[in-house]
């Protein structure tokens, strides 16, 4: 039985997958899905994330360039605020408080605390 996940975990698991479709970008999203034993109550929204972010990568990672005004930011930073983003531009029914908070808790699981 897989344990349930909350909702920094399924962001998490989604920052995960992202990361791994990175090293590998010819595996398909639903393989990554898939291998990773998901609970079924958060795989669509761990594959929205995915997708959307993948999809959208050059504008959300241009638009975090933008307000950080850094060349070079962190692989990991940049993904975390690219699923921020395809939360608040492509989900409806999250709060912006919420994708906020799961964002900075994100960036705590990862050890980047400075991110906050």
């Amino acid at each position: 039985m897989a344990k349930s996940h909350a909702p920094s975990d399924v962001r998490l698991t989604a920052l995960h997958l992202i990361q791994k479709w990175r090293r590998k970008p010819d595996v398909f999203v639903s393989d990554l899905i898939a291998e990773s034993r998901i609970e079924l109550r958060d795989q669509g929204l761990v594959r929205e994330l995915v997708t959307g972010v993948i999809r959208y990568q050059r504008l959300y990672e241009s638009l975090s360039n933008n307000l950080l005004k850094k060349n070079k930011n962190p692989q990991d930073l940049l993904d975390i605020l690219s699923i921020a983003a395809h939360q608040v531009f492509s989900l409806d029914g999250i709060p912006d408080h919420a994708i906020g908070q799961t964002s900075v808790e994100l960036a705590t699981k990862i050890k980047k605390q400075k991110w906050k």
